[in-house]
């Protein structure tokens, strides 16, 4: 999809439609690996690899400047790092995995979704 500038942007709609979030774990050491962060899942009671096509478990560590997406069968399917060491609104956790097509994230347009929410006083 390109847009105004002539810049390439991945084609969010369809993630949008069906990507679903199921939980979001927070305090989670990335240093643990995938073992370890589905370890923390099932202490919780989830079990990562019982996820459905679409549905997402987030974790996000201490300093909340990176997540790391899980799917089904508790594949980890990315990892986001804030820039510059910088927070990760953690409102935004909600709308995330709608901008996640599989290849990229689109942080930004999850963030403008969850401005726009807020404007129009759709947040709870």
């Amino acid at each position: 999809m390109q847009n105004q500038t002539g810049w390439e942007f991945p084609d969010f709609s369809a993630s949008r439609k069906t990507n679903r979030l199921i939980r979001i774990i927070f305090g989670a050491d990335f240093r643990k690996g995938h073992p370890g962060l589905s370890d923390q899942a099932k202490k919780l009671g989830l079990k990562l690899n019982d996820l459905e096509p679409g549905e997402f478990v987030l974790f996000i560590n201490n300093r909340k400047t990176g997540v790391k997406f899980f799917a089904g069968s508790g594949q980890m399917l990315a990892y986001f790092k804030m820039p510059g060491h910088r927070q990760i609104n953690t409102k935004v956790l909600k709308v995330l995995p709608r901008y996640f097509n599989g290849t990229s994230l689109n942080y930004d347009g999850a963030l403008k979704e969850l401005i726009e929410q807020e404007i129009r006083g759709e947040l709870h």
